[in-house]
């Protein structure tokens, strides 16, 4: 006899796509309404999205950025 399986079925989503519109509509345009959000979609919203434009030959600026300060970092001296 096979066990009956528990959780959502096979190719069910717990997740939907909607409008702002609609979804202030349903809160009644209600600004304290509470609205629960997952919290990866949430951290992603904070953070800025960074864009690197790149021609191919050249290294991103952050990285050139790194390569200076480790290269003002260096001690350098010599042994006699």
């Amino acid at each position: 006899m096979n066990a009956k399986k528990a959780g959502r079925p096979k190719g069910a989503v717990s997740l939907t796509q909607i409008t702002v519109a609609k979804l202030l509509e349903i809160i009644n345009h209600n600004p304290d309404a509470i609205i629960t959000v997952g919290k990866v979609w949430l951290d992603k919203q904070r953070k800025p999205a960074t864009v690197l434009i790149q021609d191919g030959d050249s290294l991103p600026s952050a990285i050139l950025a790194q390569l200076q300060e480790e290269e003002e970092e260096k001690v350098q001296f010599t042994i006699s």
